[in-house]
């Protein structure tokens, strides 16, 4: 379908004052309905949150500027797809008329699997309205779905002044291209993700300045093989995590464990391997730094070598109460077996062991010499033999 530029077309000319960075120009009221392919480019006001036709998608050109009113947005369904491609010199802006966080909904891509939806060189700002659909979850850009795939781009791109998330990501996101971007000033924190989205994030962005900074995770399981990059922030793990596939936790990665949390590694395609070094450590801790504060790292029978902890600070967990839970790591099984290497970690303020190994447990011999224990409550190590 042939693509319309929106300037002078199928927009009444209504002229608007528009603020960009305190530079007046000639705006344009940006249409309530996208009944075709479109085009814009220039400065637009949105009254109201339009309308798009299934098929539809919208361009967005370098240097276009879009300001919504209070509690309006943009929505991509199934079907569409937002172009939003700036460049360095002549980034695009979307903004709230209003300059305070939450003035208006964000972006949402509900179910689009476009491969062509892309954020690059895009500033999203004062967006994340918690009253527009009383969402208390809101972000600035949102992807929900079902199980089917939604698909976005973002790269060198600036997410700030949420009075929600930055970015929130369901179980079935996909971002093929994911760089460069800056997450600051949102209310909530940088981003809240699913726990099968983790390794969507990219170390070279920046997700520091907000009120909470911290990537929430909202644990349920990692079902993929997941490798999770080391941020300027720690990864908040919210509730329990069942891990079934290779999660590798990257050189420098802080997991932040909140109340009663655990992570639980189940079965021989899985394996948890946090793998620091002397420079960039691991760290495994708790929200609060209280013995027993989260409960364990489980290691279910999984008799996979990627099972390893070396380099990391584990702390304030043990507080787990099953019998064969009575750990910061614990390694149990039936007589299949499971595997577990730890060295040159530093396992600490447990309340109850420092590591348990249940009877099957295949473990390296030096493991109590090999790292540093203190303030374990009920011991170092415990061998059920």
């Amino acid at each position: 379908m042939k693509k319309l530029l929106l300037m002078f077309v199928l927009v009444p000319l209504f002229l608007l004052g528009c603020d960009d960075n305190d530079n007046k120009e000639t705006c344009h009221l940006l249409p309530s309905a996208f009944p075709q392919d479109t085009v814009l480019s220039g400065c637009y006001e949105a009254q109201q949150t339009p309308t798009i036709a299934d098929g539809v998608t919208i361009t967005l050109e370098p240097g276009t500027v879009i300001s919504f009113a209070e509690n309006t947005g943009f929505t991509f369904s199934e079907g569409h797809t937002l172009i939003a491609a700036g460049t360095e010199a002549n980034p695009i802006l979307l903004t709230g008329m209003v300059k305070e966080r939450g003035s208006w909904l964000g972006l949402r891509f509900d179910m689009s699997d476009s491969t062509e939806n892309a954020l690059e060189y895009v500033t999203i700002e004062y967006a994340g309205s918690t009253t527009a659909d009383n969402d208390p979850d809101s972000a600035a850009v949102k992807l929900t779905s079902d199980s089917r795939p939604v698909t976005l781009n973002i790269t060198n791109s600036i997410i700030r002044e949420s009075d929600g998330w930055g970015l929130w990501l369901n179980g079935s996101s996909v971002m093929p291209l994911f760089s460069n971007n800056v997450f600051t000033a949102n209310t909530l924190g940088p981003a809240s993700i699913d726990s099968s989205s983790g390794d969507l994030l990219d170390a070279g962005s920046a997700y520091t300045g907000n009120d909470i900074d911290m990537i929430r995770v909202r644990t349920n399981q990692i079902d993929e093989n997941a490798t999770w990059a080391a941020l300027d922030v720690p990864y908040f793990i919210t509730a329990g995590l069942n891990v079934n596939a290779q999660w590798t936790l990257s050189p420098g990665v802080t997991l932040v464990m909140g109340e009663e949390a655990w992570i639980s590694v189940n079965g021989d395609l899985a394996a948890l391997n946090a793998v620091g070094t002397m420079e960039n450590p691991i760290l495994i801790t708790g929200e609060e730094p209280t013995a027993g504060y989260w409960s364990s790292i489980h290691i279910d029978g999984s008799n996979n070598g990627l099972n390893a902890f070396e380099y990391v600070t584990v702390e304030y967990g043990g507080g787990g109460e099953d019998q064969y839970d009575l750990g910061q790591i614990v390694a149990v099984s039936d007589s299949h077996g499971v595997t577990l290497d730890v060295a040159n970690c530093t396992i600490r303020s447990s309340s109850s062991y420092g590591i348990y190994l249940g009877f099957y447990a295949d473990y390296n011999d030096d493991i109590e010499t090999s790292n540093t224990f203190s303030d374990n409550t009920s011991g170092d190590v415990f061998y059920d033999q």
